[in-house]
């Protein structure tokens, strides 16, 4: 029915008993149009419903989800409450239920509508059975009730966990380890002599170079894998035996020169403590420091009266001798304890080097013309070597003796 009002007028429009109101417009013209209906027509109709699993059976540690979908009147609000063997689950009002243990579910939808002030509703409701079995190898049932539902069973299940090392070490235990359902599982990881543990990955993710891995609460299987590899050791630097020699210290200028030669067999302490660095050379000596350095092997007597087939020196003298290292005087003695001068020393190795072309000079040194002539070469050689330095006052003193530690430093500079 449809009135047409001047401004500022109210009307009432009161139904016939048995009949309602369902719907009023008021437009901006003054137009009111209502529609009166019998009441019976404004009942709200029961809302369609459907239920549907994902699945209506499962295995006892899965899950099983159910959704619940409705079709009503325009309008009309909808609402959901489940049910499990008809007792209703607190807090479930969506339109989804994932369970996890057997029964029988139940949904009860709700549809509801006002219409001028008058609350409308309908509901209806669907239910579905949900089964939960055991598997039959993960069945650890004391009663032997293998296969039976979750509500009548105390089966557990279990889970693989696959343990692999690889070659260098161990994982214990290994290979396939079933572990119940919820139950921790340690894994100790240990690598054989000359091994150690590269890294340990943990479904497939790694987790470091640990010696131990702990799987807890297992709802899963897992898989655990061990690589090693060989310890490569840094050969050790040769440790350098300490001088036993009391009279030389770190800071002499001879030192790392004498620790050469006493490390390398060429030259002696004068005793087990005693280097004697500022003792002078004599020509045994000498001899007997080349014979070291050579490693030579001892030779026929070089025929000189005084050098003593039992001295201690007798081998290197005719080893020297016989190799054109070493001469005799004119008188045909060798001088064994004469002490050694810096061109005797200077001619004896550049003899023993081969006598090669000297590439050195004198002219620098004041004292030049005081070398022997037999001996210059081997002076321009040794100081084109660098085996041989200038004293104080750029003297280079060729008559002059030469001591232990200066032999020291010459030889340490040739065989070097």
């Amino acid at each position: 029915m449809t009135l047409v009002t001047p401004d500022a007028v109210s009307l009432t429009v009161r139904p016939e008993e048995g009949k309602v109101i369902e719907k009023v417009e008021n437009q901006e013209d003054g137009t009111i149009s209502y529609k009166v209906v019998e009441a019976s027509d404004s009942t709200l109709q029961p809302p369609t419903v459907s239920l549907t699993a994902d699945k209506t059976s499962a295995y006892v540690g899965d899950s099983i989800t159910l959704t619940a979908s409705a079709v009503s009147a325009e309008g009309a609000t909808i609402t959901y409450s489940w049910y499990k063997d008809g007792q209703k689950i607190s807090g479930a009002t969506a339109s989804t239920l994932t369970v996890t243990s057997s029964g029988i579910y139940t949904v009860v939808v709700t549809a509801q509508k006002t219409v001028n002030n008058n609350v409308y509703s309908a509901e209806d409701d669907a239910s579905i059975s949900c089964t939960f079995v055991v598997r039959d190898d993960d069945d650890d049932n004391d009663n032997n009730n293998s296969g039976s539902s979750s509500s009548g069973s105390t089966s557990v299940r279990r889970y693989n966990i696959e343990a692999d090392a690889g070659r260098g070490g161990d994982i214990s235990p290994d290979g396939r380890v079933r572990v119940r359902r919820g139950e921790n599982q340690t894994f100790r990881i240990t690598a054989d002599d000359g091994w150690e543990i590269a890294d340990v990955e943990v479904d497939g993710e790694s987790v470091g170079a640990v010696e131990r891995y702990t799987f807890e609460n297992v709802r899963t299987d897992h898989t655990i894998s061990v690589t090693f590899r060989q310890i490569v050791t840094e050969p050790e630097e040769p440790q350098t035996p300490a001088l036993p020699f009391t009279d030389v210290s770190e800071g002499d200028w001879y030192h790392d020169a004498v620790a050469y030669c006493w490390e390398n067999g060429i030259m002696d302490g004068t005793s087990g403590t005693a280097f004697a660095p500022n003792m002078i050379l004599t020509r045994a000596m000498m001899a007997q420091v080349l014979y070291n350095l050579a490693g030579g092997t001892p030779a026929a007597a070089a025929g000189f009266p005084d050098v003593s087939p039992t001295a201690w020196y007798a081998d290197a003298v005719n080893w020297a001798a016989a190799n054109g290292y070493v001469t005799g005087y004119d008188n045909g003695l060798f001088g064994p304890e004469d002490d050694l001068t810096r061109e005797q020393m200077a001619a004896i190795l550049y003899r023993y080097a081969g006598s090669p072309a000297p590439a050195g000079t004198l002219d620098g040194f004041a004292d030049a013309a005081s070398a022997s002539a037999y001996a210059v070469d081997a002076l321009r050689w040794a100081v084109g070597e660098g085996l041989l330095t200038g004293k104080d006052g750029g003297r280079l003193d060729p008559t002059g003796t030469a001591s232990r530690a200066e032999l020291a430093q010459i030889l340490a500079r040739f065989a070097g």
